[in-house]
This record gives C-alpha cells, sequence and structure tokens, in this order.
C-alpha cells in the first residue's frame, strides 16, 4: 500500500514540472535578437552609470586632481556639483588668513569654474552659498564671484541654519573682507539666536569677529553669557579658540574666564601647543592673575615642550612674562625649545622672545641669549621707508628696550639703523602707541650714542679710505654698555 502512494505521489509531482516552451525557429531567433539587445542596454547604463552620478570631488587628494575632474566632466556637472569642486578644492589648499593672492587664481579651470559658479549663484540653498564662502575663506580667494554670492546670502540670511550662518561670519573673517550689508545681517541675526547655538558654533563666530577686527558689543556680550553658562559644553579646541579670539578684540570677560579657568583641569590633557598657547594669551591679556590655573599650563607645557613650534614657545613665554610668572619647570623647557626652534622665528617674533626672557630669569639660560642674539644679528633688518609703518615701529622699540634690560650689546646691524632713521626728526604721531615707540628708540639712541658714533667714525674711515685719503680706516672703540668692540657677538652675563 505504501508503495503505491508513493508511486502515485511522484507521478502526480512530475506531471506538474515546468515543461520546456516549444518554440518555432523563427521565435527563437527573435529572443536571441532580444537578448543581445538587453545586454547591450545594461553596458551602455554600466557605461553611463559612473558620468551620470555626481562626482566625489572630496575625495581627490590635490588641487590638480580636483581641477582636472572638474574640466573632464563640465558638461554634465550642475551647479551644486561646481559648489562641491569649488569647496573642495578650497579645503585641499587651506591658506591661512593674511595671505594677500590665491595662488591658482588664474588657473583656466577655475575660472571655468569661477563663471559657472556665478551663472548659477541664484539656484544655489543657503548651505551652498555658505560653503562657497567658507571654500573662497580658505584659498584666500577675493575674485569677482564673492559680491555676488555675499548679495545672495544676504537675501538668504533667514534661511540660514546656525552652523551656516556661524562659518560665513568665519569665512569673511579669514578674507577681511568686510561686506557692509551682508555682515550687518549676519550680526544681527547671530545676535538673535546666540542663546541657542552651540559651543563649536560661538567659537567660530568669536574667530571670525577676530578675524574681521569688529567688536559689535551686544553680540560679544550674548556670546560671553551663553558661553558661561554652557561652559561644561566646550572641549579642548573651541574654549581656546574663544578666548584668544576675544583676547585679540580687547575684549575680557572676567567672569567668562573665571569659568573658562575652572573648566580647564577637565580639558588639559588633550589641548595641544596651540589651545595652551591661546588659554594662557588670554589670561595675561586680561592681567588676570589666577595661580592654580597658570601653574596647571605650565605643568601642562613643560610636559609637551617638544611639541612647541618656535613662534608657539615665544607666545606662551610672553604670556607667561606678561604676569611674570617664572616657573621652573616650565620655564626651562620652553626655553630650551626656543633656542632649538630660534633659526626659524622672524625679527618681531625674535623681539618678543628676549622681551620675555628679560622678565623669566628661569628662561634666561646664557646658551639661549646666545643662540637669539645670533639670529637677531643674522636677521633682515627693516628699510627706512618701513619705519612709517606702526609694527615695525613697536617691534624696534621692543627689540631695543629687551636689550637695554638685559644689558647687552646691540647688533652692528640694528645700530646702522638706528643712526640712518633719524627717529628724533620724525614729526610726533598722533596714536600713544607710536609716541611711546619713538620715545624708546630716542632712549636707545642716547644710551649707545657712543656705539652709534663709532660706527659713524667707522664708515667715514672706510670712505676716505676709498677715496685714498688715508691707507687704512680708523679702529673705533665701540663704547657697548658690555664693553665689548662688535657686540653683534659677545655679550656680558
Amino acid at each position: 500500500m505504501f508503495r503505491t502512494t508513493a508511486r502515485s505521489i511522484t507521478r502526480r509531482g512530475l506531471a506538474i514540472l515546468p515543461q520546456p516552451a516549444l518554440l518555432s525557429g523563427k521565435d527563437l531567433k527573435r529572443e536571441a535578437i532580444l537578448r543581445r539587445r538587453v545586454n547591450i542596454a545594461e553596458r551602455t547604463y554600466e557605461a553611463y552609470k559612473v558620468v551620470l552620478a555626481s562626482p566625489q570631488f572630496h575625495k581627490l587628494g590635490t588641487p590638480v586632481q580636483i581641477l582636472r575632474q572638474y574640466k573632464d566632466r563640465r558638461k554634465t556637472l550642475t551647479a551644486r556639483d561646481a559648489v562641491a569642486a569649488f569647496y573642495a578644492l578650497g579645503r585641499r589648499l587651506r591658506l591661512p588668513p593674511g595671505v594677500k593672492r590665491c595662488p591658482i587664481e588664474s588657473d583656466e579651470t577655475l575660472l571655468e569654474l569661477e563663471a559657472d559658479l556665478m551663472a548659477g549663484v541664484p539656484k544655489l540653498r543657503s548651505r551652498d552659498l555658505c560653503n562657497v564662502l567658507v571654500a573662497a575663506g580658505y584659498m584666500q580667494y577675493r575674485g569677482q564671484l564673492l559680491p555676488t554670492v555675499c548679495k545672495q546670502a544676504e537675501r538668504k540670511i533667514p534661511q540660514f541654519a546656525y552652523r551656516d550662518l556661524a562659518y560665513s561670519i568665519y569665512a569673511l573673517g579669514r578674507l577681511n573682507f568686510r561686506e557692509q550689508a551682508l555682515l550687518a545681517a549676519l550680526i544681527t541675526r547671530a545676535t538673535s539666536v546666540t542663546k541657542e547655538l552651540r559651543a563649536v558654533e560661538l567659537s567660530i563666530i568669536a574667530e571670525g569677529l577676530a578675524g574681521l577686527r569688529i567688536a559689535p558689543g551686544a553680540l560679544i556680550r550674548n556670546i560671553c553669557e551663553t558661553a558661561d553658562t554652557k561652559i561644561d559644553q566646550f572641549g579642548a579646541l573651541e574654549l581656546p579658540t574663544l578666548l584668544a579670539s576675544f583676547a585679540s578684540l580687547d575684549w575680557h570677560d572676567h567672569k567668562l574666564l573665571t569659568s573658562a579657568a575652572e573648566h580647564l583641569p577637565s580639558l588639559l590633557t588633550d589641548m595641544n601647543p596651540r589651545g595652551l598657547c591661546e588659554m594662557s594669551v588670554a589670561f595675561s591679556a586680561a592681567r588676570l592673575w589666577l595661580p592654580p590655573t597658570l601653574e596647571a599650563l605650565g605643568s601642562e607645557a613643560a610636559t609637551k615642550a617638544d611639541m612647541f613650534s618656535g613662534a608657539q614657545a615665544v607666545a606662551m613665554l610672553g604670556a607667561f612674562a606678561q604676569l611674570r610668572w617664572d616657573q621652573d619647570e616650565a620655564s626651562k623647557a620652553l626655553g630650551r625649545q626656543l633656542r632649538m626652534q630660534a633659526s626659524r622665528l622672524r625679527l618681531p617674533e625674535l623681539a618678543v622672545a628676549l622681551r620675555a626672557l628679560s622678565r623669566l630669569p628661569l628662561a634666561c639660560a646664557p646658551e639661549t641669549l646666545s643662540v637669539l642674539i645670533t639670529c637677531i644679528s643674522e636677521s633682515q633688518m627693516p628699510e627706512l621707508h618701513q619705519l612709517n609703518e606702526t609694527k615695525t615701529l613697536l617691534t624696534l622699540a621692543l627689540l631695543c628696550n629687551s636689550l637695554r634690560h638685559l644689558h647687552i650689546c646691540p647688533p652692528q646691524s640694528l645700530l646702522r639703523l638706528l643712526q640712518a632713521s633719524r627717529i628724533d626728526e620724525k614729526p610726533a604721531p598722533a596714536s600713544r602707541v607710536e609716541r611711546r615707540a619713538i620715545v624708546q628708540l630716542v632712549d636707545a639712541q642716547a644710551h649707545w650714542a657712543p656705539s652709534l658714533c663709532a660706527i659713524g667714525l667707522a664708515h667715514a674711515g672706510s670712505v676716505e679710505a676709498l677715496a685714498g685719503k688715508v691707507t687704512e680706516p680708523p679702529i673705533a672703540e665701540a663704547a657697548c654698555s658690555s664693553g665689548q668692540r662688535d657686540g653683534d657677538k659677545a655679550m656680558p652675563f
């Protein structure tokens, strides 16, 4: 019985199996043609899928690759694709603020990209407009596209997200581009929504204001109040940026600084040398004396001293010198790092470093002083016409003051510049800072008068020797305060 049932089930199963279609030769030929057409269509779709897909510009490694891909795909790209290419280009270039000219601004493909963006500006969303501004800030681009984008962005300010609002101010700050209408709209909107911003957005806005060198009181007060209430949200990058930006604007909120000092211990281990420098500069600029905070910053700086660049070591020592905070481990470690990096410093940084050493005895090792003086003597001194610039005037005044405090003979190059400058004959400037710098330089001239006279005699003797009036130039005895001749090399300690 069982066998009979199994056999019958098997027969039924075989009966319902799919049977091959009985097709004629004409049908089979038509099916082969259709199958070939389907295969061709599939291959064509796969070939065009790469072309039709949005290009991944952010994955390309160099500006050259970005521009090359944009040129190859230009005919199939939209305005938003052009924004993506422009933004990727800015991120790859990432020039420091203050660069006057974009190095690729005359590139043919970049000009084509600029033209495409100009044509597509009315179609861009608020996020796209913000990204164009940020990219321009990254690459220090100031072409014809920038005013057009600013004008369109002004119309869309109410639609800007908080992130776009913050980064637009930041971008204008990187460019130091004060487009009045857009800037006024951004500041008004930021002032009205400050309490809703996150810590990172507050620090980005502050950095943008510092780059623009403007201090809108209502906005900054709102930022300080909001940052004080949200101080726990600030990380090791946001907090130094916020405080250093306000310090550069000469805006010091002691309540915010005190809250930051209380929050600092939880962030110290994550701070890089730049963050440590910015925190120290913020406290020193506010003349805020907080020994536990300064000790914590000094200990962390001593631990990470090998990671400091020369400029960062100068900034840290300068901040401590302003507060007369001469901590043993920090001063010695940063002094050693300064000595190792001194050859990379410019004259203004060397002047600040010398001033810091004059106020921090523990950092003022003889070897460090010797290296700094050698670097100063080998540095290129400003031209005479540059003495009309405030920055140059202040640098020279600081350098001369520091040399006098340390009782060090000035380098010959500095003496020659002072002698040729005739600083005492210049009309009194309107700025109090400039007047003080001129007084300091006049005092330095009077203090080093014997050395200046010796240089004048030596110069006159060399001229007479060239004219054949004397056989050899007279030997001038340099009356430096240290009693050394040619004081660019020898120093008393």
